[in-house]
């Protein structure tokens, strides 16, 4: 599966800002969710995996594990384009035969090769989540705020993620100049790995 993203980020005291403007709200399809989110990335000690443009992780959601691993796209700019498998999981290990493709996990054994995978990132995230219509596309709209915490450091996080599920990916660059209009924000090229991993 492809993943396409524009990441941004926003100061705390600006999101109550943002999800109450009349041209988000007026977008909005459906009833908004918000849940809390516990992830936990996994790596081998020299992050074999983060030398590949390979992130790994298993994520609590409620009641439900997820298991999410990511790849590095092929397609250029701000947002992130990337390979994306999502299975569900009963366990808190990352378990490699839920990768479905055969040449993914030839790419991950060879990036580990003997070295075990073992828990390097945390991160705690209280993510609200809207569902907008634009224009021909439909973006749904996370609110991310938490912490990154890695090798005995925790750093805030709050971002806002517009995630394509149809249309083109222009309709991302729309819409954020759009939400420019209410609240500032910055475009970020750092994914929560990324945090994690700047302090390894």
């Amino acid at each position: 599966m492809r993943e396409v993203e524009l990441k941004l980020e926003i100061d705390r005291e600006d999101v109550p800002r943002l999800l109450r403007d009349p041209r988000l709200r007026e977008r909005v399809q459906g009833r908004g969710v918000t849940r809390d989110l516990h992830s936990v990335y996994f790596d081998t000690r020299g992050l074999a995996l983060a030398a590949h443009g390979i992130a790994l992780r298993v994520r609590r959601d409620g009641r439900r594990r997820v298991q999410t691993l990511k790849a590095r796209g092929s397609e250029p700019g701000a947002h992130f384009d990337r390979i994306e498998y999502e299975a569900p999981t009963t366990r808190d290990e990352p378990d490699l035969e839920l990768v479905p493709d055969p040449a993914m996990r030839a790419r991950i054994a060879d990036a580990l090769g003997d070295a075990p995978l073992e828990p390097v990132i945390e991160t705690q995230i209280r993510r609200t989540r809207r569902l907008l219509r634009c224009e021909g596309a439909v973006v749904e709209l996370d609110v991310d705020l938490g912490e990154v915490r890695a090798a005995g450091e925790t750093q805030p996080l709050c971002e806002v993620e517009l995630e394509l599920r149809e249309g083109e990916p222009a309709a991302l660059y729309d819409l954020a100049l759009e939400l420019l209009d209410a609240v500032p924000l910055r475009i970020s090229a750092v994914s929560k790995a990324d945090l994690g991993y700047a302090t390894l």
